[in-house]
C-alpha cells in the first residue's frame, strides 16, 4: 500500500480485492481523540457526541401527550381539552421545562422544535414560548425554534410566536377537503377552516 501511494497511482481491482479481505476493526472515539476535542471547541458538549463522533444539537421537546383533536387512527372518541400540569405530576412543569432546556442549550443544543400531542393545549404555553424567548437572547449564536401542530389554536399564539424567534412550523392536517375532516378527526366542519385561515395567514407572512 504504501509503495502505491508513492507512486501516486490508482490500485487495480486485483489489489482493492486483497485489501479488502484484511480484517475490518470498529472504529472507537474517545473523549481525548482530536475529534472530540473538534467538537468541543465548535460548541457542543462532549456528552452530546456520541461514539460515531455525531453531534447531536437538535432537541425534540414533547409539552404533552394529550390532543384537541379525535382522530379515528389515534384518539379515544372523548378527545382532550386544555390543561395545566401541576408539580409531582406525569407531565413536566412549565419551570421543570425551563430548566431542562437551559441546561441542553448550554451543552450546546442550538434548534428546538416543540410536539405533542398538541403542544398548543397547555395551559401554560404561552409562558413556554416566553422563556424560550428570554434563552434564546442570551446565546451567543442562533437558534432554530419550531413547532409540529394540528393547527387549531395556532392563531392566538402568534404573536407570542413571533417574539420567542419561532421560525419553523410544520402543520399536521389530514386532508384538504373540509367534507372528509369531521370524520376523520372528529371535530366539527368549521374547526377546518379555522386551520385553513391561519395557514394561509401565517404563509402570507413569509
Amino acid at each position: 500500500a504504501e509503495s502505491l501511494k508513492k507512486l501516486g497511482r490508482r490500485r487495480t481491482v486485483s489489489e482493492s480485492m486483497q485489501l479488502s479481505r484484511r480484517p475490518w476493526k470498529p472504529l472507537r472515539l474517545r473523549p481525548s481523540c482530536g475529534r472530540v476535542r473538534h467538537v468541543v471547541n465548535a460548541g457542543i458538549h462532549p456528552s452530546l457526541v456520541d461514539t460515531f463522533g455525531r453531534r447531536h444539537h437538535y432537541l425534540r421537546v414533547s409539552l404533552t401527550d394529550r390532543c384537541n383533536l379525535k382522530c379515528r387512527y389515534c384518539m379515544p372518541e372523548d378527545g382532550e381539552e386544555v390543561f395545566t400540569p401541576t408539580p409531582g405530576g406525569k407531565v413536566m412543569t412549565a419551570e421543570e421545562l425551563n430548566r431542562i432546556l437551559r441546561l441542553f442549550l448550554q451543552l450546546g443544543v442550538r434548534k428546538v422544535r416543540l410536539t405533542g400531542g398538541e403542544p398548543t393545549i397547555r395551559g401554560d404555553f404561552d409562558r413556554i414560548l416566553a422563556d424560550i424567548g428570554e434563552m434564546r437572547t442570551r446565546l451567543p449564536e442562533p437558534l432554530s425554534l419550531g413547532i409540529t401542530t394540528n393547527g387549531i389554536r395556532l392563531k392566538r399564539f402568534l404573536p407570542q410566536m413571533r417574539a420567542a424567534g419561532l421560525t419553523n412550523i410544520n402543520l399536521s392536517l389530514d386532508t384538504l377537503e373540509p367534507a372528509k375532516f369531521p370524520f376523520l378527526a372528529g371535530r366539527p366542519l368549521e374547526w377546518h377552516a379555522r386551520i385553513m385561515d391561519v395557514m394561509h395567514e401565517v404563509a402570507a407572512q413569509e
